[in-house]
């Protein structure tokens, strides 16, 4: 059974500057680019810890959603939320192939 240790939000290209747009209190990189990289590098550095990590595929439009339904401020708080649910819901997934 799969079982991450950490969530890391994740974005498509398309859909980056509008999650930007909506997350104010977190610190962006300018272009998805540079985000990618950052991101990726921060992944392999927590599995070269021995940590597992989980990206958290976030759609703008889907996150927003989520946040209206459980009454949160759309932040980088709510962000890490959603990724863990994400990650959650992934591991469930995942335990019922193994039953």
């Amino acid at each position: 059974m799969f079982v991450p240790d950490v969530a890391i939000p994740w974005f498509d290209r398309e859909d980056y500057d509008a999650i930007r747009r909506s997350v104010h209190d977190r610190r962006w990189r300018d272009t998805y680019e540079d985000w990618l990289e950052d991101a990726q590098q921060a992944a392999r550095g927590l599995e070269a810890k021995g940590l597992t990590t989980y990206r958290a595929h976030v759609h703008s439009d889907t996150f927003a959603i989520w946040c209206k339904l459980t009454e949160r401020e759309i932040n980088g708080a709510a962000l890490s939320a959603f990724a863990n649910e994400l990650a959650g819901k992934a591991q469930v997934r995942s335990s019922a192939g193994d039953i």
